[in-house]
């Protein structure tokens, strides 16, 4: 698999299980829609090497376009946890016909905590602005201690354009 950028032509090679998400933004779009920004650690190959399975690892911005009906469901509570990441087990895809259109629904399946998000959407792009760096295999995940992605606090940064 290439670098990217990636679209959801390329869904069936893709895999988002074990990425973990360090920021989650909603952009207001027209008529109701939006655009939906996971920020995460992408792991992009798993590689089985002389001291141990290590992975290629790389930030991107995971941005489904044309988001509606969305729902979040993150179960913090539960276990107890403190708020941290959470980490993908899958994304899934399939089509259902509403009243009036046919609606791709997307659903991201969370390994931890509990949960998932899910809604409809037109695709999305992925795309990384930073190198990928190799890291070792740590638990049952591939994951460098302090991440490797975007910086979450950027979301509340201010806006250099289009503000209101």
């Amino acid at each position: 698999m290439t670098r990217g950028p990636w679209t959801h032509a390329q869904f069936d090679e893709m895999s988002g299980h074990d990425n973990h998400v360090h920021a989650m933004r909603i952009v207001e779009g027209e008529y109701g829609a939006g655009t939906l920004v996971l920020d995460l650690d992408y792991i992009l190959e798993w590689v089985q090497g002389p001291e141990g399975v290590q992975c290629l690892v790389m930030p991107v911005s995971l941005c489904f376009t044309e988001v509606t009906n969305l729902r979040i469901a993150l179960d913090y509570s539960t276990p107890k946890a403190a708020l941290g990441l959470f980490s993908i087990r899958a994304i899934e895809r399939h089509t259902e016909a509403r009243e009036r259109y046919i609606a791709q629904v997307w659903r991201v399946l969370v390994n931890w905590p509990v949960g998932d998000i899910a809604f409809e959407a037109s695709g999305y792009k992925q795309r990384s602005e930073a190198k990928g760096m190799r890291c070792s295999l740590s638990g049952s995940t591939c994951f460098p201690a302090n991440g490797i992605g975007l910086d979450p606090l950027a979301v509340f940064a201010k806006p250099t354009t289009g503000t209101r």
